[in-house]
């Protein structure tokens, strides 16, 4: 099958348009990747059990409880550290010894080491020390072994990347050195930690209550003062009644409060209403990670049940429950577009463009940032960027580039930040032309193609140029004219402003053919441009014939026959482009010779066609000659 030049000039545009986009592409794999200094906190859904994990922004994990041995939970915790692609633990923390809390670390530790051993995947297990007398213990205190450290009052852990965590009780004490009369409950001795990254804090301690009943002790009241200002708490003892009392949820006024809680293996009815009720007089938002009909109702619009692990992602600026943003205390947040650096005002259809700008924080914190570029309506795309420190800017290259159409459009670049301060620098807008531009030589009025001229004539090379140009600017344009027969014989040029939409007429400096050769001549006329996207239409050539008329001897008579009798003989002459230039009508009854002389004499030299219309005698039905050329010679 063969195929057209048409679909040649598709195939090959397509093959263009591929290479530039791979090169464009290309360009942007060496671009820097930002890090993502973040910390991330996991409280798993283990149902009426406790767990929590800890990656610290150079990626250091810590386990915090891994929930009930009875269903299993230490299986579910043991899944989502895999999920996760985690082969070890920095540490272990065993907030208390109740089995809902650590029945599942003998689990984790055999299921990551693959082995009755701990050696090579955990660093140290700490907890509050002593002994406790559950089989639930025993097989904590045999899977960690040798890793087992007793923590000390406000001894702090440093996880790297800024982020640490310190303990602020344990058994009933506090690190001010307060502290509350001890007895036999072990709810009342959790260890208690707050965890510090920039301007975030979280409280988490363990099964901690808050009112001297049933023989507990008030153990939230007299640490509330030295925990101070949190942002998120996990809720302690899983939202029973005896917890969040209002002195203590007065003091860390949380935005945020994640209730770990369940109905399996045994269900305490959990959450209940008295602490939901606490927590939602205060404004502090709600997430219960699991349903429970015969526990308490979140107030509307005061929180959501989960159903799932609660993830909380912590940035230097904002932190993300589930989705849902907050902006940290004390943050001025302001992040700005100070320019679009790509694509420039005006460019050329079948460009590559890669969008690209220029992204300022204003703002008081190291920030991460989403930036959205358009193109509209063709190009919608968004891109992020992390660890912009304040003051300092970045160019954000986008990483899909945008095959260019002819059009006009609107250029917008923004930031997308959550709780921005300023808003009227968040976003730039342009206007981006993309313009077509084409020249086309349309006609070529002088010489005519494929007439004839005498040596004595002058010929004035004349053209029609056409800007086919859209969405663009008036621009120079070159056309250029050449005459050759074996050689060169004229050239030449002129140059012009061109209009899109307008067609010029062009006059070139006339040619005096005396002197020349007789013959065949080529006339090519081109049209230059500094774009051009069609070059098939820049270039016309064509031909003419130079006569020497001397050797010109046919005469208008020589078409007629002498010998044949006709009434009436209607003669019509024009020349080349059609023009009527002499008309004669002849009569055989006046004149019997049928020898015709006309016009010869006073016609110029040059090429013409005859039209003959003969009448016979007879009255038939009259003849037409069909159309025949005639050279005529003056002589």
């Amino acid at each position: 099958m063969s195929v057209g030049h048409r679909e040649v000039y598709n195939i090959m545009k397509f093959i263009k348009f591929i290479l530039l986009l791979i090169t464009a592409l290309g360009a942007n794999f060496g671009c820097s990747v930002y890090g993502q200094s973040r910390l991330k906190i996991y409280q798993i859904d283990v149902n009426t059990g406790d767990a929590a994990l800890i990656v610290s922004p150079t990626n250091k994990y810590v386990l915090i409880d891994a929930g009930d041995d009875r269903h299993n939970y230490g299986d579910t915790v043991l899944r989502f550290l895999r999920n996760l692609g985690i082969t070890h633990l920095d540490h272990i923390i065993a907030s208390h010894y109740h089995q809902d809390h650590i029945g599942g670390i003998p689990r984790v530790i055999y299921g990551l080491s693959g082995a009755n051993t701990n050696d090579s995947i955990l660093g140290w297990c700490y907890d509050r020390g002593d002994t406790y007398t559950t089989p639930a213990f025993i097989n904590y205190k045999n899977a960690i072994g040798t890793k087992r450290r007793t923590i000390g009052l406000g001894e702090t852990l440093n996880l790297g990347g800024g982020a640490f965590m310190f303990c602020v009780a344990k058994n009933g004490k506090i690190m001010n050195g307060d502290s509350v009369l001890p007895n036999t409950e072990e709810n009342y001795r959790s260890l208690v930690w707050v965890i510090k990254y920039g301007r975030f804090r979280f409280y988490t301690g363990g099964d901690l209550v808050g009112y001297n009943v049933s023989g507990e002790r008030d153990v939230e009241t007299k640490v509330a003062p030295v925990i101070g200002k949190v942002d998120v708490i996990k809720v302690n003892h899983h939202g029973s009644r005896n917890s969040s009392n209002p002195t203590f949820l007065d003091s860390l006024r949380p935005k945020a409060a994640i209730i770990s809680q369940g109905v399996h293996p045994v269900n305490n009815n959990h959450p209940h209403q008295e602490a939901l009720d606490r927590l939602a007089t205060r404004n502090i938002y709600i997430y219960q990670m699991n349903t429970n009909p015969t526990g308490g109702t979140i107030p509307t619009g005061h929180g959501r049940i989960l159903n799932t692990t609660a993830t909380i992602i912590v940035n230097r600026a904002s932190y993300t429950i589930n989705g849902d943003e907050y902006l940290l205390s004390g943050v001025l947040r302001d992040g700005a577009c100070l320019s679009i650096l790509s694509p420039p005002d005006t460019i050329l259809e079948q460009s590559i463009i890669t969008p690209k700008a220029l992204i300022k924080n204003w703002g008081n914190e190291t920030e991460a940032f989403r930036i959205r570029f358009r193109i509209t309506p063709a190009y919608n795309r968004t891109q992020n960027i992390y660890d912009l420190a304040p003051n300092d800017t970045m160019t954000v290259i986008f990483d899909t580039a945008w095959y260019a159409i002819r059009g006009v459009y609107q250029v917008v670049c923004s930031t997308e930040v959550f709780g921005d301060t300023n808003q009227t620098n968040d976003k730039q807008t342009k206007s981006l032309v993309v313009a077509f531009y084409d020249s086309e030589i349309t006609d070529i009025l002088n010489p005519i193609t494929n007439n004839a001229y005498f040596l004595s004539e002058t010929i004035t090379p004349t053209v029609i140029v056409k800007d086919n140009s859209e969405y663009a600017y008036p621009s120079s344009v070159k056309v250029y004219c050449f005459i050759r027969n074996d050689t060169a014989i004229y050239s030449d040029s002129m140059e012009i402003l061109s209009f899109p939409g307008r067609s010029d007429t062009i006059t070139f400096t006339p040619l005096i053919l005396q002197g020349l050769s007789a013959g065949v001549y080529v006339c090519s006329v081109a049209v230059v441009r500094d774009v051009d996207l069609v070059s098939a239409n820049n270039i016309r050539s064509f031909q003419f014939t130079v006569l020497n008329p001397s050797g010109i001897s046919e005469k208008p008579n020589s078409v007629l026959n002498p010998n044949q009798r006709f009434k009436l003989t209607i003669s019509k002459l024009f020349d080349v482009s059609g023009r009527l230039i002499q008309s004669q009508v002849f009569s055989t009854s006046a004149d019997k010779t049928n020898t015709i002389e006309y016009w010869s004499k006073i016609i110029p030299q040059g090429i013409y066609f005859l039209h003959i219309t003969k009448i016979p005698d007879d009255n038939q039905q009259p003849t037409k000659l069909m159309r025949k050329l005639i050279i005529l010679s003056k002589k």
